[in-house]
């Protein structure tokens, strides 16, 4: 059985502190929401995340938004390939920029970073604003979509992870 760090044994401490020189995880958390998740399944688990997080949201607000900052940042990352998928998938035109083209063509712009952010908003900018380029003969111009796709990804007031948000609902 599972103590609490004040409450171990001697010898559960020497052996913590081993596995801590072995680089192991010293904490018992895992081992607990395993047990906790076969005896009283998912469900159990995610209620004393939630309110271990709560807890902490309560006492400790840095160390909770640095949490939760990090599970957006796990919860709306986008793989190249997944973006790639996304893109094909757009409609009407699917994939007019490749990921390589994107990324090239940023880079003229300064931006070495976010390229999969902007291989998605240039494509999405290009098959749901084609209509409106067109009317003002912009319909070609790849800086029209690119500046299109930099005040979406750029957009002072949005959520951080605005294209993982957005595009994690489509």
């Amino acid at each position: 059985m599972y103590q609490r760090n004040s409450q171990r044994q001697p010898s559960q401490l020497s052996s913590l502190r081993n596995r801590e020189r072995q680089g192991e995880d010293m904490s018992c958390f895992k081992d607990l929401a395993v047990m906790v998740k076969q005896k009283c399944g998912e469900d159990k688990v995610m209620d004393m995340a939630e309110w271990a997080l709560g807890m902490l949201e309560q006492s400790d607000h840095r160390s909770y938004d640095e949490i939760i900052n990090k599970m957006e940042k796990l919860a709306y990352s986008i793989a190249k390939e997944d973006a790639e998928q996304i893109v094909r998938g757009m409609r009407p035109r699917g994939e007019v920029w490749s990921y390589e083209q994107v990324k090239d063509y940023i880079a003229t712009h300064g931006i070495t970073d976010k390229c999969v952010e902007y291989y998605l908003a240039m494509n999405m900018a290009k098959n749901d604003y084609f209509n409106t380029a067109s009317r003002f003969n912009a319909q070609d111009d790849v800086e029209f979509y690119f500046s299109i796709a930099n005040d979406f990804i750029n957009d002072i007031d949005a959520d951080n992870y605005k294209i993982g948000r957005y595009f994690s609902k489509k």
